[in-house]
């Protein structure tokens, strides 16, 4: 299966999305996102798609900034070269209910993982 690579800058260029939930609702299962540098706020983002990848593109580590929780992964996913900060002191930037997943040069203010679940 051939992988789908989907592009995000905070300022957009034609074909790019101006942010991750809008990329990963466009993803499908092994799609490649490749993020540029920047802070994206993201506010509970399903990561459910299996086989998705997440990397850095271009100078510069892009940050996922959670507004409350941040990412929702349930699946076996990859990141490379990114930042994960919450601007909620109680909440956590990566919640881990599922999957298995890689991250790999990455940076977590703040993560939960769900061992029950």
């Amino acid at each position: 299966m051939t992988s789908r690579v989907i592009h995000v800058q905070r300022v957009p260029k034609q074909g790019y999305f101006s942010s991750v939930a809008d990329a990963v609702e466009a993803a499908t299962p092994n799609s490649t996102i490749s993020i540029g540098a920047g802070t994206y706020i993201e506010t509970q983002l399903p990561i459910d798609k299996p086989g998705m990848k997440f990397i850095a593109e271009g100078d510069g580590m892009p940050v996922i900034q959670a507004h409350g929780v941040g990412l929702m992964i349930s699946s076996s996913v990859s990141f490379t070269g990114i930042q994960f900060v919450s601007d909620d002191p109680v909440s956590p930037a990566v919640v881990v209910v599922g999957g298995c997943p890689t991250l790999t040069k990455c940076s977590i203010q703040s993560l939960f993982v769900d061992v029950d679940g």
